[in-house]
């Protein structure tokens, strides 16, 4: 069976809330940036309700949502390396369970395009979908650059043969390759900048790049720098355990080799206490990033979507030091628009020394982060795009 249809993409015309099921997934920082998309639309009067993992809960709470839990297979590994096993061993049980909700009491889909269970529940339920894809745009033509930046362990054709089964088994058509997987929605939602891709990625029309989706804190107690008037450095690598703790060890003896202030936010990974620095050096678990980026000169990162894009959005330039996941095809973009420059994670203290001296000390990278931050897309076109996709007839 195959329930194709071509997208739907028609102007809003009506303010009458729409009804969305809103699926998310764990991470390291996925969660909370697909979260904000649900908070816009929530804003605009939507009825959002979210749909995700156990380990999403936190977020979603934060968020001022209660989750609807979408229960993983036994025995399934949640090592973030694992992204695409997890979801295609959930794939058929997430389907099952989301079509006849889907069908009955929503009038669209938004989810992550890796929930491939969410997206097959939606054809079989015949709603209209909208994927988003959390990072740059990594659906092929190459699909061996797709599996690289998607954190796809094991072969592509691995992951293949995983999603056709699953579609079988629901009496879907099969895919030619995971990228049209990927593509197998109503319009595909990237969640960066145009501006920020490179020259050569041409997605198809469904695809709409709608802007970074960052998480803004309230509440928080303004943020004080460390004293002094050295250039003012951020320093935030995964917030998900990727055996970081010897690149922060040696960019700390990087950053006390020059004269610099500097906050080092570890997440919960790695404990602060194993770090012992000079006053001008703050090692926190966490601070949020937005109350600091006024303050920053630069931004040294694992080259993390959403870090990258709300330095950028700040206009700071970037020191990368991609570790992994979708962070290379990431740092890639920043040096190619020469918004910063890259290490590899066994770099020397004295290389990341360099590395930093060399973005500080050269103005043209600043200038270029300070015009980036100048188009970026409007904050509410995500979800102009997503109503636009409002089906001619609802039940509101």
């Amino acid at each position: 069976m195959s329930t194709k249809s071509a997208p739907i993409d028609r102007p809003a015309t009506s303010a009458a809330p729409l009804r969305i099921a809103h699926v998310i997934r764990d991470g390291g920082g996925t969660g909370p940036v697909e979260l904000t998309v649900a908070t816009k639309l929530r804003d605009r009067g939507h009825r959002v309700t979210v749909f995700g993992p156990p380990e999403v809960h936190d977020h979603a709470t934060a968020a001022g949502f209660d989750l609807r839990i979408l229960p993983w297979s036994p025995g399934t590994v949640r090592a973030p390396e694992d992204l695409m096993p997890r979801m295609i061993a959930a794939a058929v049980p997430w389907a099952r369970s989301l079509a006849p909700v889907l069908r009955t009491g929503f009038d669209l889909l938004v989810s992550d395009c890796t929930a491939f269970g969410a997206l097959m529940g939606a054809r079989l339920g015949g709603t209209t979908s909208a994927a988003m894809m959390p990072t740059v745009y990594i659906a092929g033509p190459r699909p061996e650059t797709a599996a690289t930046a998607s954190g796809l362990r094991g072969t592509w054709a691995a992951a293949l043969t995983g999603i056709n089964r699953a579609r079988t088994h629901l009496g879907l058509d099969p895919v030619g390759s995971v990228t049209e997987q990927l593509l197998d929605v109503g319009k595909l939602l990237v969640l960066t900048s145009r501006a920020f891709e490179l020259p050569e990625v041409a997605p198809p029309a469904i695809a709409r790049y709608v802007g970074a989706q960052l998480p803004r804190t309230t509440g928080a107690p303004a943020f004080v720098p460390p004293a002094g008037s050295e250039p003012f450095v951020l320093v935030s690598l995964s917030t998900s355990d990727q055996g970081q703790a010897g690149v922060l060890d040696r960019l700390l003896r990087a950053l006390e080799t020059l004269p610099v202030r500097a906050l080092v936010t570890v997440g919960p990974a790695v404990d602060p206490a194993r770090f012992d620095t000079p006053a001008r050096i703050r090692v926190q678990q966490f601070v949020p990033h937005d109350q600091v980026l006024p303050h920053a000169d630069l931004v040294i990162t694992h080259a993390g979507h959403g870090t990258v894009l709300a330095a950028l959005g700040a206009g700071v330039p970037l020191v990368c030091v991609p570790m992994g996941r979708d962070q290379p095809a990431v740092a890639a973009r920043v040096t190619h628009h020469g918004l910063g420059t890259a290490i590899e994670p066994t770099a020397t203290t004295a290389a990341m020394a360099t590395a930093i001296r060399h973005v500080l000390d050269d103005p043209s990278y600043s200038t270029a982060a300070q015009r980036f931050a100048k188009t970026v897309e409007p904050a509410g076109l995500v979800v102009d795009e997503i109503e636009a996709m409002a089906p001619s007839t609802t039940t509101r």
